[in-house]
């Protein structure tokens, strides 16, 4: 008799949801308006794909300036990369792998999720006035902090009873809960990216120097005190000042309030949705994908401490050799939802297009088994948010399919360029000697692949000029979703400066 392990729909309605979201401008709702900097061929490049590609990731020394000449550099590689895409085209052995196919699907699907998440949290807020002056009261603090996070809620709640002993220091919890080394410090400020639970407990009142506050809970297992050091306040002063303290603001509130609306939809998706696992099965599975999670107690810690920043874990899973592991299992029932079983080999998939996202990612032998779990219920969450999706046919939504032909022709692109290499007898390293590549090899070939194409060329000029770009470093990345990277890597590809091919893009009346 099969047993099953049975988990209700409590487990799904309580779901942390912490998606990232697109900040789309659309005079229509299901058809957002671009602006499009060049055409190639039948690739277009957006405005936002030009600056997301110069500022979400680290350009090269020789493209990371502002000035109009760095800027056509910048143009220049990513027309290189959609050119290299076309010659290479799609009749060939990356596009035909069944888990590149699987890759860009779930990157589009990705980018579904997040269209939802506009059209069902972030369009349906109202802020009131009181909200944004309450906010922006506080929103100049840059505080200095000391903090250490615990994993369960009973080490939580006996750091609170230390806390409430006057001759128990901060410091001394710290040390009685296992702490070594120096206590952790740092600095917060409001723009930085973080746990909405810390940022609110931070900014929404006035604190005072050795305040200590929490354990606040961050997420599931992940609770986190602090004690203000100090703070330094920045006054805004100039209207352009004020007006981007109040526009950053407001778009912190708006997110916030945008996921608890969201959270609402979700919860009305999946309502009388319930999971069941194959109990069997599910030990055997968990078993086989452990190891590609488990980490050292090293990294471990530095996981921890990263959760309260909600800093992302690099972690690279080899999911074609997990995949392969699983083969002899694979007609196995894994879990039943809604009457339909799902085999080992269908979450197989399943995973292949929507890698797994760990809630608590401080894993260890003994929680794996029930972090694994949750997150494969994120998983089903994502299915059905998805399956929205495609009813009300986001898949073809203009933007969708911009970010997911921005990652296919990446990967084309450096596919074929490292066909191209290999037929010309090139055996330098490029990580190591990608300068003398371009120099030798690389820009005479997009030199030749901007004349060949350069009646199906068309660059809007005006916007290049206009367009600005920073010098600082970034690589953006985003948080709780199966795909992290917000753009590809720079496209490595040349150092020309001249659009010396193409033809200028007719303006629009």
């Amino acid at each position: 008799m099969t047993t099953y392990a049975k988990f209700s729909h409590s487990l799904l309605t309580f779901l942390f949801i912490s998606l990232l979201f697109f900040t789309f401008c659309s005079k229509r709702p299901d058809q957002p308006e671009q602006v499009i900097i060049a055409q190639v061929a039948d690739r277009a490049i957006s405005l936002d794909e030009f600056i997301k590609r110069s500022e979400y990731t680290i350009r090269p020394p020789y493209a990371r300036g502002d000035h109009y000449i760095h800027k056509k550099i910048v143009l220049n590689s990513i027309i290189a990369e959609k050119l290299m895409a076309i010659e290479g085209g799609e009749d060939n052995e990356l596009a035909a792998r069944p888990e590149f196919q699987r890759y860009i699907q779930g990157r589009r699907e990705q980018a579904m999720r997040k269209w939802l998440f506009h059209n069902e949290g972030t369009k349906k807020i109202k802020l009131s006035d009181a909200q944004v002056a309450n906010a922006y009261r506080w929103a100049g603090r840059t505080y200095d902090v000391a903090y250490f996070t615990v994993a369960t809620k009973d080490q939580a709640d006996s750091v609170s009873a230390l806390f409430n002993d006057p001759s128990v220091s901060f410091a001394d919890v710290f040390s009685d809960i296992g702490g070594e080394g120096e206590l952790p410090t740092r600095e917060v400020k409001w723009q930085r990216e973080g746990s909405d639970a810390i940022m609110d407990a931070l900014y929404s009142d006035s604190l005072r120097i050795g305040q200590v506050i929490g354990p606040v809970k961050v997420e599931e297992n992940v609770y986190t005190a602090i004690k203000i050091l100090g703070w330094t306040e920045s006054v805004a002063i100039s209207e352009e000042q004020i007006r981007l303290r109040l526009n950053d603001v407001k778009e912190r509130l708006a997110r916030t309030n945008a996921l608890k609306i969201y959270t609402e939809f979700v919860q009305d998706v999946m309502r009388g949705k319930e999971v069941e696992f194959d109990e069997r099965t599910f030990y055997k599975v968990v078993d086989i994908v452990k190891p590609f999670y488990v980490i050292s107690e090293e990294d471990k810690r530095a996981t921890l401490n990263a959760q309260f920043w909600q800093e992302e874990d690099t972690t690279r899973i080899n999911y074609e050799a997990m995949a392969n592991d699983f083969e002899d299992i694979k007609d196995w029932p894994m879990l039943t939802i809604e009457g339909e079983t799902w085999t080992v080999e269908r979450l197989r998939n399943e995973i292949g297009r929507h890698p797994l996202v760990f809630r608590n990612r401080n894993l260890t032998d003994q929680n794996f088994a029930k972090n694994f779990m949750l997150a494969v219920v994120d998983l089903i969450r994502d299915t059905y948010l998805t399956e929205e999706a495609y009813k009300r046919g986001y898949d073809k939504v203009n933007v969708i399919e911009q970010y997911t032909n921005m990652f296919r022709d990446q990967a084309l692109a450096l596919y074929h360029q490292q066909d191209y290499l290999r037929s010309q007898g090139c055996e330098l390293n490029f990580n190591k000697d990608y300068m003398k590549i371009i120099d030798d090899y690389l820009n005479s070939y997009v030199d030749s692949l901007q004349a060949k194409y350069s009646d199906r060329i068309f660059i809007d000029t005006d916007i290049l000029e206009n367009v600005e770009l920073t010098r600082i470093d970034m690589f953006v990345l985003e948080k709780n979703v199966p795909y992290p990277t917000a753009v590809p890597n720079f496209p490595i590809l040349t150092t020309d400066n001249r659009l010396d091919y193409g033809q200028l893009m007719q303006k629009q009346d």
